[in-house]
């Protein structure tokens, strides 16, 4: 019982928190299907599975020894026997027939146990009299409220409802009420104006058709056996309230798009009564509201506020997370006496449950590993301002990004080029780029990941600014970009707009490997604070940003899976930690002198190191058992990009 009373108290507090941070966000009618959930916690005592997780699943009440009240031994002073002859009394002892004890002159001791209550059984007790009491009083309500309605009820005829339609003196609001035959009762008001009356019973119907006729008995009983709960009359108001809102966005749907402002007119004129705790115990759907859930009501019947994809996305796996740990218990494992002992019990994972689909791949890979080519595009011209290739072992939560620096001379048809502008050239073909890539690591990253660099500026300013060390004062304006960085050396809290020029600053005495590796420590400060519990409230943001900026060839489920995974929700694996991220740049020479005008522009380029990266490609990247070879790599040479410099450049002969 302990664990119903624990995890039924858990997931209204859950529900109340995704009410509070996201109600605004999703449908009503979404809203009101988690406390759905509620409900069915509430009605049902028992763990529906078994979730085979690690943790010490936590004891139920009823299993921990009960503990009775004893009186103390009482001790009592023998007395000696009477002889017959003097008395002519037989004692008690004698009648039956038992023999005196014998007298010895010592204290002899009786014990007597008396069988007492213990405090959880007077609990349980408690519990039957107060929820027999309360299903008594919830019982005698409905009925005395039955036999009012009969009593004063007149039939409306020729209404157009496929439910009996009453006109009823005194009532404050029109109801639905009834569960074998449910009715709906209008007030005189209502009944004398048809357009009113046509809005009342597109809400009554709606009511019909959500089953609130059903679910309004299911909370009266849910209140009769958790009536000690504070928790439960509070998931009860609640619940009231997000029904009412959900049959008017049902009711507005059956109506035409010309008539929310004579529906919101009709809700105003008719929900008058001031709800009365009186009313948690009815199980009609009265119209009654307090003035904060009108208010609200107004609102959405005038605003139909938009819903945002990215919140209905989390509340659904907040809600499934929470379900799984508010209907599951812990599964443990039978202890194998041939294995060595251990010091922590040890459960299964195999079969823990996961969100989102586990991507399959072809091949002899190393189980668990995904690559991944990240390119960051700037915000004017497309270019490939970032590019990285990334390695995901999901097993170990370690990741490896690889930065690919914007000079690397490439392949490019027949000639060559720098590999940050081949993707604008090819009007942003991924499929080219990805080719590029391969022929610098020696495989095919399974997805790609293309972020717009203004998901950096809109991320850091959500999160309120992203602290960091600034290494050198940081001055460039390029009016052409409408690009402008003044940062000063330090530590600081940077805003969006000073993050995207930190990022974007070239001008290092180092050249594009100081610009890489200042990029490579803001995303790990930027993903810190990212994952930083305080935070975790604006999820629904992040999903935003990422469906507004981020495009991909991964499918959503696929997405969902690596998203559940880094957060340490799948198998039972933890979280992914900051220190587990390792950071490099590929390997390779910066050429300053030897270089070949393109466009009328003398560029300088990098050219890859083949066997370096071979061997970090195979350390830290490669996907496949087998190793990557220096022949699968066919990076420009130093000899090839000479061979391009002669040929664009030729040389001046000599006159006559």
């Amino acid at each position: 019982m302990f664990e119903w009373i624990l995890s039924s108290c858990f997931l209204i507090l859950v529900v109340l928190a995704l009410r509070a941070a996201l109600g605004r966000k999703i449908s009503a009618r979404l809203r009101y299907t988690l406390w759905g959930l509620v409900l069915l916690r509430l009605l049902v005592p028992v763990q529906l599975f078994t979730v085979p997780v690690a943790g010490e699943s936590i004891p139920a009440i009823s299993s921990l020894p009960e503990q009775r009240l004893e009186i103390e031994p009482e001790y009592i002073q023998p007395t000696q026997p009477i002889p017959e002859k003097e008395t002519n009394v037989v004692t008690g002892a004698a009648v039956a027939g038992q023999p005196m004890p014998e007298n010895t002159g010592s204290r002899a001791v009786q014990n007597r146990y008396v069988n007492t209550v213990s405090p959880v059984e007077f609990l349980k007790i408690l519990w039957a009299i107060g929820g027999m009491a309360l299903a008594l009083i919830l019982l005698a309500s409905n009925l005395h409220f039955s036999v009012c309605l009969r009593r004063a009820r007149e039939p409306l005829e020729d209404v157009g409802c496929r439910l009996p339609v009453y006109r009823t003196e005194g009532l404050p609001s029109p109801c639905l009420f009834g569960v074998l035959r449910p009715a709906v009762y209008v007030t005189a008001r209502a009944a004398e104006s048809p357009e009113m009356l046509r809005h009342v019973l597109a809400h009554e119907l709606t009511h019909y058709r959500h089953l609130d006729h059903i679910w309004s008995i299911l909370r009266g009983i849910a209140l009769a056996v958790h009536w000690w709960n504070p928790l439960v009359w509070l998931a009860v108001v609640y619940s009231r309230r997000d029904g009412e809102l959900a049959c008017d966005e049902g009711a507005l749907k059956m109506l035409d798009r010309g008539e929310r402002a004579a529906y919101g007119e009709t809700l105003l004129a008719l929900v008058t009564a001031e709800p009365s705790p009186r009313d948690l115990l009815s199980c009609a759907t009265t119209m009654s509201g307090e003035k904060r859930s009108l208010r609200e009501r107004i609102h959405r019947i005038a605003c139909e506020p938009k819903q945002l994809a990215g919140a209905v996305i989390a509340v659904t796996i907040i809600a499934f997370l929470t379900s799984a740990c508010a209907f599951g218990r812990v599964e443990e494992v039978e202890p194998d006496v041939d294995a060595p002992q251990q010091s922590e019990k040890v459960y299964p994972v195999d079969n823990m449950p996961d969100f989102g689909t586990q991507p399959v791949m072809s091949g002899d890979r190393k189980e668990g590993v995904y690559t991944f080519l990240l390119v960051g595009t700037d915000v004017g011209g497309g270019n490939a301002d970032t590019i990285m290739v990334a390695s995901y072992d999901t097993l170990k939560q370690d990741v490896s990004i690889m930065s690919i620096p914007r000079d690397t001379a490439v392949k490019d048809g027949e000639g060559l080029d720098r590999i940050q502008w081949v993707f604008p050239k090819h009007s942003g073909n991924m499929d080219v780029l990805k080719e590029d890539i391969k022929a610098l690591i020696g495989f095919m990253p399974d997805y790609y990941i293309q972020i717009n660099l203004q998901l950096c500026v809109q991320l850091v300013d959500l999160l309120g600014g992203v602290m960091f060390d600034v290494p050198q004062d940081m001055n460039y304006d390029d009016p052409y970009q409408n690009l402008h960085i003044h940062l000063r050396k330090g530590t600081q809290r940077l805003d969006g707009e000073q993050a995207m020029g930190l990022v974007r600053f070239r001008r290092y005495a180092e050249g594009d490997i100081a610009r890489i590796a200042i990029q490579q420590e803001f995303i790990k400060a930027l993903l810190k604070e990212c994952l930083n519990l305080e935070n975790w409230d604006k999820i629904t943001e992040y999903i935003d940003l990422a469906l507004e900026n981020v495009e991909t060839d991964m499918e959503f489920a696929s997405a969902a899976w690596f998203a559940s995974n880094i957060l340490g929700l799948n198998s039972g694996i933890p979280a992914l930690k900051t220190e587990d991220i390792h950071t490099h740049t590929m390997p390779g020479d910066y050429w300053e002198e030897l270089v070949w005008p393109v466009a009328g522009i003398r560029q300088s380029v990098v050219l890859s190191d083949s066997e370096q990266v071979l061997e970090l490609i195979n350390q830290e990247f490669n996907p496949y058992k087998e190793e990557i070879s220096l022949s699968m790599l066919d990076a420009v040479t130093a000899s090839r990009l000479e061979e391009e410099n002669r040929r664009l450049v030729p040389p001046v002969l000599p006159s006559d």
